[in-house]
């Protein structure tokens, strides 16, 4: 208490100071001074205690002349406790922003031997739904449609004993894998392929077949690929301007077989030079590609096809 007295009475006696410099300052409005530079007589004024000047009092000294009124202690409050705080629940998470394809599911790429020496490829881009997509083979590009789901699973030649296929997705991804094909040594097999419009027809006759007759094989009348003893046709295409082809594949032993490319004259093809690519594989060996030309008549008439007969299958190879 001691202490605090002490400062209370240094803060009062500062205070008092204080309150008689500004008294002096002030003095000629309230009639102190009757002139300039006079001396002050503090012997007129009443009720002024004379103080000690802090400044000059040496260290240690007590300062009187200052009466303190008694200081009066604050009364005891009662204590109260403080209420806990209700417990909060997690707060909401936000979702990091997804960049349009954040709830899609990885894209996938199986393969599987398939019967007549092929290939079973399926395709889980659910990224991709109802979007084109583009198959990479041995030089071909395969296009497809996926569905609603961003699926699709079909036959797709095979022109190597281990087969590879890249995945293009229209994002830009790419998937690749492979697949041993042991039976392609079994199979013959002719690839034309073209960019641009469905310009072409692949035709196989078997065993002597003719037009239309049974055993003409053509994309209205593809066969399958189970059928013991016969020969079975894929055709690929989407776009008008975009890439097309058709396989055509027959067992290693067919005989009696022949082979034409037909090209329909119409008002796109008239008066145009065609061309396409040919592969050929036969008993599991693939042949250097061939370059294919064929130049087609005026638009003055738009009826008939050209047709061109391609080199047929070496008969060495297909009666083993």
């Amino acid at each position: 208490m001691k202490a605090l007295h002490e400062i209370t009475m240094a803060t009062a006696t500062v205070a008092l100071a204080g309150l008689m410099g500004h008294v002096m300052q002030n003095a000629s409005h309230f009639g102190l001074a009757s002139r300039q530079g006079a001396a002050f007589d503090a012997a007129g004024l009443t009720n002024v205690t004379a103080v000690a000047n802090i400044a000059d009092a040496p260290a240690g000294v007590e300062v009187t002349g200052v009466r303190m009124g008694a200081v009066a202690e604050l009364p005891a409050l009662p204590r109260r406790a403080v209420a806990a705080d209700a417990a909060i629940g997690a707060l909401p998470q936000a979702e990091a922003p997804s960049g349009g394809f954040a709830r899609c599911g990885a894209p996938a790429l199986k393969l599987a031997p398939a019967a007549g020496a092929s290939v079973l490829l399926s395709i889980s881009a659910p990224c991709a739904a109802d979007a084109a997509a583009a198959i990479r083979h041995e030089g071909l590009v395969i296009p497809v449609q996926l569905d609603a789901a961003g699926d699709w699973s079909g036959l797709v030649p095979a022109l190597a004993p281990v087969a590879g296929y890249a995945l293009e997705l229209p994002d830009g991804q790419t998937l690749a894998a492979a697949v041993a094909v042991p039976e392609l040594d079994t199979v013959n097999r002719v690839v034309v392929s073209w960019t641009g419009a469905p310009a072409f027809l692949l035709n196989a006759f078997e065993r002597g077949a003719s037009w239309g007759g049974a055993g003409h094989v053509r994309a209205e009348a593809p066969g399958v690929p189970a059928a013991p003893g016969s020969g079975w046709l894929l055709s690929y295409g989407l776009a008008e301007d975009g890439p097309h082809l058709q396989v055509y594949t027959a067992p290693a032993g067919l005989t009696g077989l022949a082979l034409d490319l037909e090209a329909p004259v119409s008002d796109v093809t008239c008066g145009t030079d065609l061309r396409a690519g040919m592969r050929r594989m036969i008993a599991g060996r693939s042949e250097a590609p061939a370059e294919i030309a064929v130049a087609m008549p005026g638009c003055d008439d738009l009826m008939g096809d050209v047709v061109m007969p391609l080199p047929d299958l070496p008969v060495s190879v297909a009666t083993n």
